[in-house]
């Protein structure tokens, strides 16, 4: 009795697809940077994009209450609930 043995050919496998490239390192990534002031006046920084409650002004906090009720449609969601209880507290200390 003889048995076949099914032999691998030593090529690669073109029918699989190759992975696709991996994403480069964020280290190796260069942002561009604003130029500094020719006048040395302070530049603002870009605010955050998810900056903390507690460290909002109010002017800041009332934005954020307008922007989530036009998102989200009621201010029941815990941001909206922290972000007026941060507003309260700002008034009562300013006062």
């Amino acid at each position: 009795m003889e048995e076949k043995k099914e032999v691998k050919s030593q090529k690669p496998d073109d029918t699989k697809q190759k992975a696709p490239d991996a994403p480069v390192p964020a280290e190796t990534t260069v942002k561009a940077q604003p130029a500094p002031a020719a006048d040395g006046a302070k530049q603002e920084e870009p605010s955050k994009k998810n900056k903390k409650i507690n460290q909002m002004s109010l002017k800041e906090i009332d934005a954020k209450i307008k922007d989530a009720q036009e998102k989200m449609g009621s201010l029941k969601s815990r941001y909206a609930r922290q972000l007026l209880k941060q507003k309260e507290l700002l008034k009562n200390s300013t006062e």
